[in-house]
This record gives structure tokens, sequence and C-alpha cells, in this order.
């Protein structure tokens, strides 16, 4: 795997906005403790893969929005983030959550 989202793909065809959601990056990082701690080094490199492709893409003039999950939704998916028993509770979190976070990523994406 080198992109979490592939973002980077999308830069030659020269689009006004791109709309990414990376469940597997966060923005602003986010408070970890026990096993956590070594799924946020994976994190961490997937979200700075993803830093320097939204620069990629803002460089071209492209707008760019991006969704990622926060501490709240981070502390629901737990250290193994693709662990299928934790799926119902990861969706009725986000669920409640996303309407505000994409509002924010909104608000960054035009001030950015």
């Amino acid at each position: 795997m080198v992109s979490p989202t592939s973002a980077d793909l999308v830069d030659p065809l020269g689009l006004d906005e791109v709309v990414i959601v990376a469940p597997m990056a966060t923005y602003g990082g986010a408070p970890a403790t026990g096993l956590s701690r070594l799924e946020r080094v994976l994190r961490r490199w997937m979200t700075r893969t993803l830093d320097a492709e939204e620069h990629l893409l803002r460089a071209a003039g492209t707008r760019v929005v991006r969704i990622e999950p926060g501490a709240e939704e981070l502390a629901v998916m737990g250290f193994n983030f693709m662990d299928v028993a934790r799926r119902p509770a990861t969706l009725d979190v986000s669920l409640r959550t996303a309407p505000d976070r994409v509002r924010r990523a909104l608000d960054r994406s035009t001030t950015a």
C-alpha cells in the first residue's frame, strides 16, 4: 500500500474540488493508550501521506475537503481498526458525529 486514499491519482485530472473520506488518517491527531499507541504510529504515517497528497492537489488549485475520524470515533474503533465486531458501534458513533465533522471539514477547506 502506497497511499491510504490514492488522492494523488486525481491530480492530473485538473478537478475543481476533491472530497476525500479517509478513515485511516486523522486530522490533528488523537490521544491513545495501550495498544492504540501502536495503531497511531501507522495512522500518523497514513495522515502524513494524505497531507502530501492534499498539498499536491491544492498546489494545482484544487479545493480539498478531508473527512477523517476524530478521537471519539477512534476510541470506538479501538487499536484494530479492521475489527468486524466493532463495526456496529463505530457506525453508531459515526452517524451521530458525521454531520458536524463534515461541516468542520467544509469550513477548513475554504480557509486552507
